[in-house]
């Protein structure tokens, strides 16, 4: 599938007209597969993300609040506590107590 959309200068506050498209691809191993693309004409901060979530019991089968999810990392960037931008400094699981690395 293919999306595209285009944000005027000024938007949300930053500069530029930006043109954005992300292509969704499902492979022959079953994985789904996101790309970006992004354009601007001037010089701006772009951060392009996806924040899908997916009901693992199915469509309109309840909340996702019992779901466990287990992250296989070693490590991983924290963001600062308004509005979820990346601090840039890398932590690792046991240095940090109230991080398990069982599932949660």
């Amino acid at each position: 599938m293919f999306l595209s959309t285009d944000s005027p200068d000024g938007d949300q506050g930053y500069p530029g007209n930006f043109s954005i498209t992300v292509t969704y691809t499902l492979t022959d191993q079953n994985e789904l597969k996101i790309h970006y693309e992004g354009e601007s004409d001037q010089t701006t901060i772009v951060n392009m993300t996806n924040h899908t979530y997916f009901n693992l019991n199915g469509h309109n089968c309840g909340s996702v609040r019992r779901h466990w999810i287990r992250l296989q990392a070693s490590s991983f960037t924290p963001v600062k506590e308004t509005g979820s931008i990346p601090t840039g400094e890398i932590y690792r699981w046991k240095v940090h107590r109230w991080i398990s690395q069982k599932e949660k």
